[in-house]
């Protein structure tokens, strides 16, 4: 009789340590991932970003070169991927600033709302010198709101990975340097269900600001039986 209650406590204290370890994991880990989209951007330099599509409002431009894509030049912009629908989707790029200060990132659910820059709705994970964030823009709204922001750990002059991952309304920011290992990622929870069904690299530029993108990726996430 004693053996088998303490066989019961075991058991009972196993099957708590089991739950508790699958809270600690992501819930991005537990899902299976399947990729829909993928650029290492490996053929000859040209003007020709296709099946990509820019949006500038400046002076800027993109093109392919020596095996990335990159943006250099003045204002806003958008380097916008084929439309991809679903509420979970992790997109991800290994980026490098080649020169000044620009504010770029990855983002997601993003729609059109109009001809101007500031109609539009997405999410999105943006770094900059200073700082990296989770940032919305919501039908109506004209900039993007921060709703969650802390220190940048970006070495100015080493390439790094950064992942935005979308569950719902979860919101998620991770932070590769592929030189020094360093890593740190950002949560947070979006105010509205976006609904857009593109994929993008976003961000504002000086005159002067040139940044290079390769190994740009979409995944689609959904739930695995185990």
């Amino acid at each position: 009789m004693k053996i088998h209650t303490i066989s019961r406590i075991l058991i009972v204290f196993l099957l708590f340590l089991l739950v508790a370890q699958c809270f600690k994991v992501p819930e991005e880990e537990v899902l299976t991932w399947t990729t829909v989209f993928s650029d290492n951007f490996d053929r000859a330099n040209s003007a020709d970003i296709s099946p990509f599509s820019i949006q500038v409002y400046g002076n800027g431009e993109a093109d392919i070169y020596e095996g990335s894509l990159r943006y250099g030049g003045d204002a806003f912009w958008a380097i916008r991927a084929t439309g991809v629908p679903g509420d979970t989707i992790r997109v991800s790029a290994k980026c490098t600033i080649v020169s000044g200060q620009p504010w770029f990132g990855i983002s997601a659910k993003s729609r059109d709302l109009g001809s101007e820059w500031r109609y539009q709705e997405l999410y999105g994970f943006w770094v900059d010198a200073d700082s990296m964030g989770i940032y919305e823009i919501e039908t109506g709204t004209e900039s993007p709101a921060f709703i969650a922001k802390k220190a940048s750990p970006r070495e100015p002059i080493n390439p790094y990975i950064i992942t935005l991952v979308v569950i719902g309304q979860e919101i998620k920011g991770y932070f590769e340097d592929t030189v020094t290992g360093i890593k740190d990622s950002i949560f947070a929870t979006a105010s509205f269900q976006a609904i857009g069904t593109i994929a993008s690299l976003n961000g504002t530029n000086g005159k002067t600001d040139t940044v290079l993108i390769d190994n740009f990726k979409i995944e689609t996430g959904k739930m695995s039986l185990r």
